[in-house]
């Protein structure tokens, strides 16, 4: 019987645990301190009743922290008031990510999240382990995932690397440099700069008021390129650093991958748990003929702020070699550029036809809500008709291209036990292969308008984090869509 040995994390896991509690007290305390009139002694004494309590809560979750692995599974304990126990097997591990923040790196350890594709509570994380300590858990993951078949190759053998590719800096550039998150850090920069305006001293504010009321057009227009540049810049450094020497490599059926300049990320994944493979163009990606590459997991992570649980396999990519680079990794799929879409006669005039004419009402609830605010409480704008005309034929005119280029991006092809599915949407491509025994569930519907038309759009449901993601293709001819519902429930 294997002993069962009880392991706390190293010390430094207590730096970590007392950012996190100090970091949640003081941003309530720190607006709370700016708009209090007390003196500055009583400001600088919450500040520092807040750090020592982050201390004693952040030595207490560490103490209180404790785990046990054995050849099948993972158990931990936790809390310091409430307890809570934790048994994962090892085979239900999904994915072990592991980060490096730069404050970790002279310590050598890692933060590091398990995660599984059963319920978030599942989810395991340390905030401090050791390379070694990492590398058990890995190798006791791995070993237990491995078929009974290979159990005494694997365990006599170090594991060797099937397939491995680093991203060039050419390319990392060229993904950093199309990327339109520039846009968002300007805004958040903006915002950034009108909050803090709030809180300068009431000399300063005026100042700076004054200084600006004195700039003419020429000046505001220098400053809003300044804010686009540094906002493109930070942009730019914030993709490069975060894919930084972007390396994946496939050992049997687990895939590692390591990126990072300053916090340095480890995931390793199991094969068999990918859902569904998704290649991404953006329209500035594709005039560059590159290509993003993501999978689909099934993950316990409650996705609470609204991001895409996908993991990147491969940033960026040549679209010309995207297959033969990602073949090695994921050798089952097929990576063919679909051709069949499958849409209905007039599907172009009737997807445009259905746009129009919901602009047209968009666009008639702008217009009388304004005008009835206008005639109420008397709310005007300046020229305010040209405003509204423009507003309505920009509308009109985003909705109607961004809909043809959805019809003639629109694909759908069956790969012997695969599916591939492409779409648009807001101008950008995505592609998904899908195995067949992935797939959730496949649902047809139509409009009042199509019944007699033998016209039908086909829904496609698909895992993705702890929800899942629906794929819509729109004006399909209906036998076509019926051989694709008989594929799906065809398993031999």
């Amino acid at each position: 019987m294997t002993k069962e040995i009880g392991h706390r994390q190293p010390k430094v896991a207590i730096i970590r645990e007392v950012l996190n509690v100090f970091v949640s007290l003081i941003w309530p305390a720190f607006f709370g301190i700016l708009r209090f009139s007390g003196s500055r002694v009583f400001q600088l004494g919450i500040v520092v009743i807040l750090l020592l309590v982050s201390l004693a809560f952040g030595f207490l979750k560490w103490y209180f922290f404790t785990y046990i692995t054995t050849e099948h599974e993972i158990s931990l304990k936790r809390g310091i008031f409430a307890k809570k126990h934790v048994h994962l097997p090892f085979e239900r591990i999904q994915t072990i990510t592991r980060n490096q923040p730069i404050y970790f790196q002279p310590f050598d350890v890692f933060h590091v999240t398990i995660e599984t594709s059963g319920k978030s509570q599942d989810k395991i994380e340390f905030s401090a382990l050791t390379l070694p300590q990492i590398e058990h858990i890995e190798n006791l993951r791995r070993r237990s995932q491995t078929k009974s078949a290979e159990v005494i190759k694997t365990l006599s053998e170090q594991p060797a690397i099937a397939a491995s590719y680093q991203i060039n800096d050419r390319d990392l550039c060229l993904f950093a440099l199309t990327s339109l998150g520039s846009l968002g850090t300007v805004g958040a920069i903006f915002l950034i700069f009108s909050q803090v305006q709030e809180f300068l001293p009431a000399t300063l504010s005026r100042q700076f008021t004054a200084w600006l009321n004195q700039q003419n057009v020429t000046i505001f227009i220098g400053l809003v390129m300044i804010f686009i540049i540094f906002g493109f810049l930070l942009s730019f450094f914030k993709l490069y650093s975060q894919y930084f020497q972007f390396k994946i490599s496939r050992i049997g059926q687990h895939l590692a991958i390591t990126r990072g300049l300053f916090t340095k990320q480890n995931v390793q994944l199991r094969v068999s748990r990918v859902q569904a493979v998704h290649f991404q163009q953006s329209l500035l990606r594709r005039l560059v003929k590159l290509v993003s590459v993501d999978v689909l997991l099934a993950s316990s992570v409650n996705n609470t702020k609204g991001e895409v649980k996908q993991t990147s396999i491969m940033p960026v990519v040549r679209m010309s070699s995207a297959g033969e680079v990602i073949q090695p990794f994921l050798p089952q799929y097929h990576f063919i550029n679909p051709t069949n879409s499958m849409n209905a006669n007039r599907a172009l005039w009737y997807r445009l036809n259905m746009i129009f004419w919901l602009d047209i009402f968009i666009a008639s609830l702008i217009w009388i809500t304004y005008y009835i605010t206008k005639w109420t409480i008397h709310f005007h704008l300046t020229y305010d008709l040209p405003l509204l005309i423009i507003c309505t034929i920009l509308l009109i005119g985003y909705s109607l291209l961004a809909s043809w280029w959805q019809m003639m991006d629109q694909r759908i092809q069956v790969d012997g036990q695969y599916l591939i599915v492409q779409l648009s949407s807001n101008f950008t491509k995505h592609t998904y292969y899908m195995p067949r025994e992935k797939i959730q569930s496949i649902a047809t519907s139509r409009s009042m308008l199509l019944i007699n038309k033998h016209i039908t759009h086909l829904h496609i449901t698909v895992r993705d984090g702890d929800s899942a993601r629906r794929l819509t293709l729109r004006y399909l001819q209906e036998p076509l869509v019926k051989k694709i519902n008989s594929w799906i429930v065809d398993v031999k």
